[in-house]
């Protein structure tokens, strides 16, 4: 007669197996079992590695713009800042009227087809200002001729 000896799991996690069973379930498959992170390297059991998983800093993530690069989530906030051709900046000239936004990777072509215009833009918005400032002028010289006018006739009462 053979006789099987169960043991429970050394690990804590309520199964009971044969011994040989025991070993592998320990090694491979315990939820109570430690796993190294192999992007970290940080230690964790493995009922809670999924979750680490979700915000390892050091794994790669893929850019949520889908410029195809792949970046450690760490540095995925700097990519989005800085560099993600994919990323939509406001064109230079935005403030003289040109489009709103345009994707960083088409920005430099975007200023050179549209040199021209970005220049007949400006030059609108600096004919504007010198209206707007020569029509300040014309009524702070009525102003001040208005004002000159009552001091003179004010002295010769």
């Amino acid at each position: 007669m053979y006789v099987v000896i169960r043991e429970k799991c050394e690990l804590n996690c309520g199964v009971v197996l044969s011994r040989d069973e025991l070993k592998i379930h320990e090694k491979d498959t315990c939820e109570n079992r430690m796993l190294e992170c192999e992007y970290c390297e940080d230690s964790f059991i493995a009922y809670e590695y999924p979750k680490h998983l979700d915000v390892c800093p050091k794994m790669e993530v893929t850019c949520e713009l889908r410029c195809g690069a792949a970046i450690c989530r760490e540095n995925i906030a700097q990519h989005l800042a800085d560099e993600c051709p994919e990323k939509e900046i406001e064109c230079p000239f935005v403030k003289y009227k040109c489009v709103g936004l345009i994707k960083q990777k088409v920005l430099n072509q975007h200023l050179e087809e549209n040199r021209t215009q970005h220049l007949e833009m400006k030059l609108n918005a600096m004919e504007d200002i010198i209206m707007k400032q020569s029509e300040i002028i014309d009524k702070q010289s009525e102003n001040f001729e208005t004002q000159k006018r009552d001091i003179s006739e004010k002295q010769s009462e």
